[in-house]
């Protein structure tokens, strides 16, 4: 067996996404994600300053029962605007002299805001994931249902 078919990063895009959407809108994404993500994060180094996300989508049924279409599961992958955040490189957030930062940084399990054009998708064990480099995330929210 080669070792790209052993290893959790996938460089095809055969992403479930719709394994995502179609859970119960009870169950929260980050306990969801992270279930079944945390054990094989050991397994990789995120390098630099890059932040590894996971593409946030939302719950095919609403709370009160509206069913979302199949079309709203795709936006979310591709037009998405927040993620759960997996894992830190060893120097995201860590700036020096010209660029000293001083502020929030998040960690693994809360959700942070970015611009889709300033990452790069990636599979994840058959997750829609992204790197981003910590400088370009924008905000850390509590809930990933407050940003559109």
């Amino acid at each position: 067996m080669s070792t790209l078919l052993k290893s959790p990063i996938t460089s095809r895009m055969t992403l479930n996404v719709q394994q995502l959407a179609d859970r119960d809108p009870r169950v929260d994404f980050g306990e969801f994600v992270l279930k079944n993500l945390k054990p094989h994060l050991k397994e990789i180094d995120v390098l630099h300053s890059d932040v590894l996300v996971a593409t946030y989508v939302r719950p095919s049924k609403t709370a009160g029962g509206i069913i979302l279409t199949d079309k709203t599961t795709d936006e979310d992958r591709w037009q998405c605007k927040v993620g759960l955040v997996l894992k830190l490189g060893a120097s995201a957030f860590k700036y020096e002299g010209a660029f000293s930062y001083e502020g929030p940084v998040p960690e693994v399990g809360q959700y942070v805001t970015f611009h889709t054009s300033d990452s790069r998708e990636i599979g994840f064990l058959g997750y829609s994931c992204r790197l981003i480099p910590s400088e370009l995330l924008r905000m850390r929210v509590p809930n990933p249902e407050m940003i559109y």
